[in-house]
């Protein structure tokens, strides 16, 4: 019979301690690290994490780390993992030293460093080298003398020719932004006190989307390594979309990335636990069928699908900001209090900001006039500044001969509401 290893024994202790605290079966352990990527069966994870087949604790790095991320995302904060138990994991699989940064990335930094301190007297005494040991994760040095070597902790810096840069692609300028102040502090406060991996931003065309999606970045950029903004206007096929996006994030020219679809996801995926990212993915309802209250894809992007079901459902310390005219089904499934996915829907602006708004545009009025000229556009910026525009060429900038000529739609309006009208439900448009 083979002796009983203590580290083992450890291990299938922690593991079942687990399982029974977060309520997940294995085979829902299993599913979440195959969605991750990880290559196992139930059969192999139980030889590894919960019986005694491999005495010695041989466990790869990638399944160590996809095991804490399974028993830490989407679950409640008594059934999670706690970070002294993810680093005396680390320490018994015998991770790393310079990959131990991605287990800080599930833990507030104060419990992180805490489970340090408590192991950093056994942790990776066999390594036989001499280093420095960060305890405070690159902001805070603190040296310790352990069996008369020096052990370090850190990650060294990318030479400056190899450090990814931000691209914002065909981001607007919002020097002029006015209003969504509510609708700003709040998608903060989702990102920056509530971790927000997801954040949906849908309403109809015109309605501000895209403006506010790239003036959260700009508030965001701070707090983040890498920002990359892409349009979806002329509906990009997947593969060609993560290629523009990973040679900004992962900085690898095109020739250099892998060559199917499936990879680049998985790439992207790492590059954002890597990175501190922010990617703006805008107009995300040309992909998808119009008219279609399902959120249903075109033939041929149903693979964004896949995407964005690995965006909201795995972990990583980035955040995705989509704007949509329709909701897609994955956030309609993901979202709720809680949980790291939001989405917001954006209506029309008050009658004070879009005076704010249209201040540059040479129209003029009395209250009455300002107030029914934004209610018969519903407070769309875009219609409203469509019409200002018509207003000051064919009415001297007069809002209340405007109005008094009972004419609503020009030209440019018109194929704003026509480009709404094609992508509600067919009963929806009985309705209307």
């Amino acid at each position: 019979m083979k002796p009983i290893n203590p580290e083992k024994e450890r291990i299938i202790l922690l593991v079942n301690q687990l399982l029974d605290r977060s309520g997940l079966t294995i085979d829902q352990v299993v599913a979440r690290m195959q969605i991750d990527g990880c290559e196992l069966t139930r059969s192999t994870f139980e030889n590894r994490f919960t019986t005694r087949v491999h005495q010695k604790p041989n466990v790869p790095s990638a399944w160590l780390l996809s095991f804490i991320r399974a028993f830490t995302q989407n679950l409640l904060s008594d059934e999670r993992c706690r970070a002294e138990e993810a680093v005396e994991l680390a320490r018994l699989v015998r991770l790393p030293i310079d990959l131990l940064s991605e287990v800080n990335h599930f833990f507030p930094t104060a419990e992180f460093t805490e489970a340090i301190e408590k192991y950093v007297p056994t942790l990776y005494f066999w390594i036989g080298q001499n280093t420095t040991f960060v305890t405070h994760l690159l902001t805070e040095t603190k040296e310790i003398q352990i069996n008369d070597g020096r052990h370090s902790y850190n990650n060294p810096p990318m030479a400056p020719s190899s450090r990814p840069h931000s691209d914002w692609g065909e981001a607007p300028d919002i020097g002029h932004f006015h209003g969504r102040t509510h609708e700003l502090a709040t998608l903060q406060r989702w990102v920056q006190d509530e971790g927000c991996r997801a954040i949906g931003i849908f309403g109809m065309s015109g309605i501000g989307k895209t403006v506010l999606a790239t003036r959260l970045a700009h508030l965001l950029q701070p707090k983040f390594t890498l920002v990359c903004w892409r349009s979806l206007h002329n509906a990009p096929p997947l593969f060609d979309l993560l290629g523009d996006c990973l040679t900004t994030l992962a900085n690898q020219p095109e020739g250099a990335l892998p060559a199917t679809t499936e990879k680049r996801q998985t790439l992207l995926i790492q590059t954002l636990r890597q990175h501190k990212c922010i990617i703006v993915l805008d107009n995300f309802e040309t992909i998808m069928e119009e008219g279609d209250s399902t959120g249903r894809y075109r033939d041929g992007y149903e693979n964004y699908s896949q995407l964005l079901q690995a965006l909201t459902t795995t972990g990583h310390q980035s955040c995705i900001l989509l704007t949509s005219q329709e909701k897609p089904v994955e956030f309609a499934l993901s979202e709720g209090h809680g949980r790291p996915f939001r989405t917001l829907t954006l209506s029309g602006l008050p009658t004070a900001i879009a005076q704010q708004l249209l201040q540059s545009k040479g129209v003029r009025g009395n209250e009455e006039s300002w107030r029914r000229f934004c209610t018969q556009y519903s407070g769309n910026p875009l219609a409203l500044q469509l019409a200002a525009d018509a207003i000051r060429d064919l009415f001297a900038g007069d809002i209340a001969a405007f109005l008094a000529t009972d004419s609503t739609l020009f030209q440019d309006i018109r194929e704003l509401s026509d480009q709404q009208f094609r992508r509600v439900t067919l009963l929806d448009r009985e309705l209307l």
